[in-house]
């Protein structure tokens, strides 16, 4: 249910109006709320499972990772990537 109640805001300001609104700053900042929700949904499946079951391990480890490779060390726009 916080999973659910996390993507509410996230509906009602996906409109071009609420865009606007709310300017790209602060709505990016808001949209940061996908990630939590993500999680939440995650750790549900894995608890409906009903038990240890590789499939929603499975899921859990790649949302794991791959909100740790969006989330890790952010990049500095100008900064020169590494080999």
């Amino acid at each position: 249910m916080g999973g659910v109640a996390l993507l509410l805001p996230l509906a009602l300001s996906s409109t071009d109006a609420s865009i606007r609104r709310l300017g790209p700053k602060r709505w990016r900042q808001l949209h940061w709320l996908a990630y939590p929700a993500i999680l939440a949904g995650a750790v549900h499946y894995v608890m409906l499972s009903k038990g240890w079951q590789a499939e929603p391990l499975a899921h859990l480890a790649a949302i794991l990772a791959l909100l740790g490779a969006r989330l890790g060390p952010a990049r500095r726009p100008g900064a020169a990537k590494r080999v």
